[in-house]
């Protein structure tokens, strides 16, 4: 590898571990909002160990992240409906 690449790598590396830990710390509030739902916090802490095996996770993890975050959205539109429409500004 030449010097071109290991920077981008390594920009594409340090964005990757910043989505991760905003998408931790927005995990960490919900589970704090959601205190004294059970069924709320077991399905936070199951998006928190997704987060957590994320970090870590080769090639092959990733693919089978990838269908249990699946998973995990057809539940939800299951137990809540489809998401709304959204318009972004």
């Amino acid at each position: 590898m030449n010097l071109t690449t290991n920077a981008r790598m390594a920009t594409l590396a340090a964005a990757t571990e910043r989505h991760l830990e905003d998408a931790l710390a927005y995990f960490l509030e919900l589970r704090l909002r959601c205190r004294g739902n059970p069924e709320a916090m077991a399905l936070v802490d199951r998006c928190l160990a997704l987060l957590a095996r994320a970090q870590s996770a080769d090639q092959r993890d990733l693919q089978q992240l990838e269908v249990e975050i699946e998973a995990l959205r057809a539940e939800l539109v299951e137990r809540l409906g489809p998401p709304p429409n959204s318009v972004l500004h």
